[in-house]
């Protein structure tokens, strides 16, 4: 799919964003489409996780989102994203704005969540900021093709389904391995709660979403 540059307001607000996608997007339909589907995937990913209400989440849980937006970081990519989104002063806390987005320059890191993860959803990639050298972060997302063969390893008879409770013990110990809280946290949707299982090609076409 085509590529949608998040361009020089990475680091600006909520608010200077979307004034900024106007006037980017104003004749094309489809590229503005894009950038909306895509916020709105980053808002309701991060605000799953904002339990307080208050625009923030815990640094811990940065993970787990990026990972329901269909990637899979490695450690290392994951501790360099947040760093990006830390706030000047690090706290266990990350904003999915920065109150000061609106001055801080293009070459500033972000502070905040929401144009780490945007920048990440439009290109599959993210370019750090700050610091005396720049890093691209590269992340590749499958297609629902690519994971539901995946999930079909674990449904040898073809059910369609799988059981919540295998899903949830091959999560936590297979390759980059989750924590018992994160899969809870991406199965929350998934799972069937009369049946407790969880009809993957559903789920495969929301992970794989662009």
């Amino acid at each position: 799919s085509a590529r949608v540059s998040s361009g020089p307001w990475l680091s600006l607000s909520s608010e200077a964003m979307e004034k900024a996608a106007d006037q980017k997007y104003h004749d094309d339909p489809h590229k503005r489409n894009k950038y909306e589907n895509a916020r709105k995937k980053v808002r309701d990913a991060f605000f799953l996780f904002d339990r307080d209400s208050n625009g923030t989440c815990d640094s811990r849980e940065v993970g787990t989102i990026i990972r329901s937006l269909g990637f899979n970081p490695s450690q290392a990519q994951l501790l360099e994203l947040i760093q990006q989104m830390e706030d000047d002063e690090p706290t266990t806390f990350i904003r999915f704005e920065d109150p000061k987005g609106a001055t801080r320059g293009p070459h500033e890191r972000p502070c905040c969540f929401e144009p780490v993860a945007m920048e990440l959803v439009l290109n599959g990639r993210y370019k750090t900021r700050g610091g005396s050298a720049s890093t691209e972060i590269v992340l590749t997302r499958d297609s629902d093709d690519t994971i539901i063969r995946a999930f079909e390893t674990l449904d040898p008879e073809k059910k369609g389904w799988i059981d919540a409770e295998e899903l949830k013990k091959y999560m936590m110990t297979m390759g980059e391995a989750f924590t018992e809280e994160e899969v809870e946290e991406l199965l929350n949707a998934a799972v069937d709660p009369e049946t407790g299982t969880v009809k993957y090609e559903d789920y495969a076409m929301l992970l794989a979403y662009d």
